[in-house]
């Protein structure tokens, strides 16, 4: 089967390279200069890394991630470290990843510190995620945690990450990043780029197609048995129905390239022919701008 994959980034990549095994035709088709996605890997001359443009890192509980890792012969050079996250309050830093940490945090009372727990425990062990979607996270976050814990722990967060918009954050979004969560973070070796050089190299092997700048694919007339392989648009923003403060569809659209986060797990959806294959992964993310480059240093980023 003849097979056009439209986007490069890490879904992309993998439903290209999965496809390839499988014995299909695959061109993928990329609109950036770079493969990656939100994972894309950029590197100054004087660097000896890449440094990505958004995602950097993978939770040990991953255990996709770790099976393509150790299939593109990877292995030798992931990295897991234990990092430490702390809380800045009232000028302090506070380790705040444990529950013995949580238990000694000078900013919450001692009943503010149970409902956190309790909120955290319930989001770590849940797999209910659906009905959250109707739901902000400040809402769950308030209900659960409590007022005064929301505005000294998650509120800076939230508005930190998404501005403005962090009043329209899904609850869904939260769970999943509390629920996906691990104490230790797995790195690659030179970067992300390292594994999406690998993916590349690999799908031309199987006699793939990598075709970079192409913003104007259309299907019209062309050969392919597949229509098209997309993911679905990231989505953080609570859906337009659940009052003011939200926003339609076009709106969203506008502003989800200003969203450092992830919705959910947005599915590869296949049109045009009966592929049984479905796949995970992510969107696109806007480039650092130049002035952001010039202000790091030299290096390894």
């Amino acid at each position: 089967m003849n097979i056009a994959v439209v986007g490069g980034g890490f879904t992309g990549l993998t439903a290209a390279y999965t496809l390839c095994k499988k014995g299909h035709k695959v061109t993928v088709f990329e609109k950036e200069s770079t493969l990656g996605g939100l994972a894309y890997g950029f590197k100054q001359p004087e660097w000896d890394w890449h440094l990505e443009g958004s995602y950097h890192h993978w939770f040990t509980s991953d255990r996709a991630i770790l099976a393509l890792v150790s299939e593109l012969g990877l292995n030798k050079k992931l990295i897991i470290k234990r990092p430490v996250t702390a809380n800045l309050y009232n000028g302090e830093p506070y380790q705040l990843d444990s529950p013995i940490h949580l238990l000694v945090f000078p900013g919450l009372s001692m009943i503010d510190k149970f409902r956190t727990a309790a909120l955290l425990g319930y989001l770590k062990l849940t797999f209910f995620w659906k009905p959250l979607e109707n739901i902000t996270a400040e809402q769950l976050l308030t209900s659960i945690g409590g007022k005064n814990a929301y505005k000294v722990l998650w509120e800076p967060l939230l508005s930190g990450k998404f501005g403005t918009l962090a009043p329209t954050v899904s609850a869904a979004w939260f769970w999943a990043r509390i629920k996906k969560r691990t104490p230790r973070l797995m790195y690659m070796e030179g970067g992300f780029h390292t594994i999406v050089t690998a993916l590349e190299k690999a799908i031309k092997k199987q006699g793939g197609k990598v075709l970079l700048h192409n913003s104007s694919f259309t299907m019209r007339n062309s050969t392919f048995d597949c229509q098209k392989i997309a993911t679905r648009a990231t989505r953080a923003l609570r859906p337009p129905s659940l009052g003011t403060n939200t926003y339609s569809g076009d709106q969203r659209a506008d502003h989800r390239q200003n969203i450092l986060a992830q919705y959910h797990r947005p599915r590869v959806s296949v049109s045009g022919c009966s592929c049984p294959y479905q796949f995970y992964g992510q969107s696109a993310l806007r480039r650092p701008s130049p002035d952001l480059l010039r202000q790091l240093p030299a290096g390894r980023p």
